[in-house]
Order: structure tokens, then sequence, then C-alpha cells
């Protein structure tokens, strides 16, 4: 799949958009993200042509279409259409989206939303949906999971002065995910805080030193390992923080093993990680690279047959479970000690913990899904279709939780995963999804098994008063 470029270096550096996606753009009051769009685009639009969908005029440097009141969804679809028939390659912004949730309802919206996704795949359109945040936030929350990306704008206040930053989530370098960069508008165009300097350029002398260390460690992959240095306290944010202390001590090969989806984004961190003298490496017993070895037929044969008969036919060990009450006894006690030294501050800790606990659950899938595959006797460099998920999924969460589930196939590359008995949300009331760690397990598994990027996320929980925990999976 091919990158869009939006003609603006240090954005294009960070994110990482697909030809054929969609993405959400969330601000405070839905004028903010017209204007961040504006200036980001304005270099793009100097060559393939921009169109703004809205329904009232709106300040804008591009080509703007006025819907007025929308007949029906059907109607919608169609205009939509005809717009992408029209450019044939650019950029669609649908700026409209709070006008159109007052007038239809939610599910049909997300409907025709999931049907565009279809529909755009692979092909050399960008579009984003413009939203003003938590002002529908079940809607809100859904498009996060249901599409490959989001940007979030916010203002961030620092020494009595208000900064505007956005970050981007998923559609992005893994390093940047969720980083908050403060930028500026100014005379037409957007500049980011990059190096710390307000920019639109990225320095060549970067650039080029990072590449010279990726470079010399692909040089050294199966000959080296990763040492942690000394880490100052805050200089890297807690989810770098715990992939740090993940692949300390580890071989370079078993992290390209581990990370088969994302290596190169991970080699970039450990390249700056080296630069900036927080990591090194150092010599390792030489391993030899072999090529994979496709699965065996027994395998094949096994993933054929129920859950459970799979797990009889290809299991060497009895299944190791994360056990009910230890797991929900350390939940109260984390939620106990939070509420006694954050009185009224909680929030934003806790969600940090909650983060990592994901983080640390899909590393541990994907080692634990390495493992499982050399104890059957299978090469965990293969990989199987993507027409097994639903088992493999399966299989992960019976195996891990003593969990069963429903998965139902959304389109080619979205699955919507029920669970109806999950314990890890026992007792728990929240106004937020709390199985992280089922979630964070799902996405690292799948992504060892396939040999590609998979995001889990739930959008649904017992804990909010949903009847089931529900999760979409899609392939990125």
């Amino acid at each position: 799949m091919q990158k869009i470029r939006t003609g603006h270096e240090v954005f294009d550096y960070i994110s990482n958009f697909i030809k054929g996606s969609i993405i959400l753009v969330l601000d405070e009051g839905h004028f903010e993200s017209l204007m961040f769009l504006n200036a980001l685009l304005s270099n793009y639009a100097k060559q393939k042509p921009v169109v703004v969908l809205t329904s009232y005029e709106v300040l804008t440097n591009f080509e703007q279409i006025r819907l007025g009141r929308i007949g029906s969804i059907s109607d919608l679809s169609i205009l939509v259409s005809q717009v992408r028939e029209k450019i044939g390659e650019g950029v669609i912004i649908h700026h409209y989206l709070p006008q159109l949730l007052i007038q239809e309802n939610e599910s049909t919206i997300l409907k025709a939303i999931e049907h565009w996704t279809t529909q755009l795949h692979g092909r050399p359109i960008l579009e984003f949906l413009t939203l003003p945040k938590g002002t529908f936030p079940t809607f809100e929350r859904t498009l996060q999971v249901l599409l490959p990306g989001f940007i979030n704008l916010s203002f961030l206040k620092k020494d009595e002065y208000y900064y505007r930053t956005f970050s981007i989530q998923k559609a992005c370098k893994v390093e940047y995910h969720g980083v908050d960069f403060p930028y500026i508008l100014k005379d037409g165009k957007l500049l980011i805080k990059f190096l710390d300097e307000f920019t639109d350029k990225i320095p060549v002398a970067e650039k080029e030193v990072i590449e010279q260390k990726k470079a010399h460690l692909l040089d050294h992959i199966y000959d080296s390992r990763l040492v942690v240095s000394e880490v100052e306290y805050g200089k890297l944010k807690p989810s770098d923080y715990v992939l740090l202390t993940q692949l300390h001590g580890m071989h370079l090969a078993d992290v390209k093993l581990i990370f088969p989806d994302k290596f190169d984004e991970i080699l970039e961190k450990i390249a700056r990680w080296i630069i900036e003298g927080i990591a090194k490496i150092e010599p390792a017993e030489k391993r030899e690279e072999r090529p994979p070895k496709g699965p065996s037929l027994k395998v094949k044969l096994a993933l054929k047959f129920p859950t459970w008969l799979t797990l009889k036919l290809i299991s060497k060990r009895p299944v190791r479970r994360i056990p009910r009450e230890a797991f929900a006894g350390l939940r109260k006690t984390v939620d106990m000690i939070f509420h006694m030294y954050f009185p009224g501050k909680e929030e934003e800790p806790l969600q940090t913990l909650r983060n990592v606990e994901e983080i640390i659950q899909e590393i541990a899938g994907r080692i634990t899904a390495v493992e499982h595959t050399k104890q059957l006797g299978e090469d965990p460099k293969s990989s199987l279709s993507i027409s097994y998920l639903p088992k493999i999924a399966s299989l992960t969460l019976f195996q891990g939780f003593g969990l069963s589930c429903e998965i139902v196939k959304i389109s080619g590359e979205l699955w919507r995963m029920k669970v109806k008995d999950c314990f890890v949300c026992k007792d728990v009331k929240s106004s937020r999804p709390e199985c992280h760690i089922v979630s964070g397990t799902i996405s690292g598994a799948l992504s060892i098994i396939f040999k590609q990027k998979f995001i889990c996320e739930e959008i649904e929980c017992k804990a909010m008063g949903h009847p089931a925990c529900v999760f979409m999976i899609r392939k990125m």
C-alpha cells in the first residue's frame, strides 16, 4: 500500500497515511480542523485537487461544495462517489458530520462510512472527516476504532500561555503515536515544533544520521543485541520506556522475529535511542539467516476443527491462563491506590497505566505466539493465510484467558469480535472500555501469525453497561 504525501516534510515524516484511507480529525469547536487542513494541504493543492464538502459556507482555500440539507444517506453516498470520480486523485474533506448527526441515526452513518472504506481501498484518494470532540462521544469512539487513524487537535497550557498541538493516533510512525506536537499557523503555513524549532522542513543532517545508523543496524541484525544505557527521567514517554525495557538484552534477530510487521519503525526508534545515548548495541552470538518454511499440513488441518479440538490436536503443553481472581484483585488494588494518591486527579495517570498494560500485553502476546509456534515444530517466520484470522483470534482468547468469542467479518480488513463472558471487567464500572489486556494480546498475536500489523480496539464493554465486550479488529 502506497503512502500519500501531503507536501509538508515534517508532517509526512511523522505520519503514515495510506492511499484509500479515511482519517478522522477532532478539534474543540469544528473550526480549528479546517484551518489546520488548509495549512497542511496548501502545497498538495498546487498539484492535486482538494475539495471540501460542507453544509455551510466556510473559509477555505480549496474548492467547496455546499450540501444544504441532505435528503438521505444514499443521496450523500451518491454525491461523494461523484466527487471521487471527478477528481480521480486528490483529497476530500467531509466537514458536515455534526449537521448530519442531528438529522440521521448514528448507526446508519457509521454503516455508510464502513462502506466508504471498502470503496476507497487502493484508490489514490485521501479523505478527512472533521468532528468536534466530545459532542457525539459514542460515535466518536466508534469512528476512532473503525478508521485507520485520527488526528487530535488540542490546546496546551505552558508558562501561562496556550499552544496549539496535534497528535496522530495509529496512522503514524510508532515513536510518534499519541505524541503532542505544538504548531503555529503563520502566513498560511503550518509550522510544527520539531527538534526544538517551528518548521515545515526536516533537517537534511538529521535524516542522514538516522539512515546511516539504521543501515549499520541492518548489517548487524544477526550478530548483535540491544543494551539499555542510562535513561533520564521524563526523557521518554511511558510507552517508549516500556518498549525499551522489553527490548533490553534482546538479540536483534529476535526483535525482527517479534516485530515482523513494524521492524523498520522499531529499527528507526532504536537508531534514535543509540544517537541519544539511551541504548547501544553489543556483539552477540552470530545467527544464521534462513528462508521461512510454510506451515505444516498438520497445522492447516487442525485449524479447520473447532477451537477446543484444534488445541487438543496441536498443543503440546497444558494451557496457561491468567487466574481470574488474581487479576480482579490486582485491578481493585491498583484502582484503590490511584484514588488514594491522586484524589480527584487519578484519571490521567490511571489511563497511562491502562495504556502501558496494553503495550506490555501486546508484546507478551507476540512473544507467546513465537514460543508456541516453535513448540509445535513450526517456523515462526512463516505466515498463515488471513482467512484463518477468526480461528487464530479464538485460539488466542481461549488459550490465554479461557474465554470464548464470536467473530464476524465486516469487510476485507475489518472484523468484529464479541465476548460475552469477559472476566477482565467483572465488577468494574467505567465510562470507557476496560479490557485493554485482551486488546493488546489479540493485536500482538495476530501481528505475529500473519506478519502484518493488526489493531484490536474495544468499542463496547460490560464495565460501561453493555451486555457484552465488543472489539474491532483491523488490519493496518
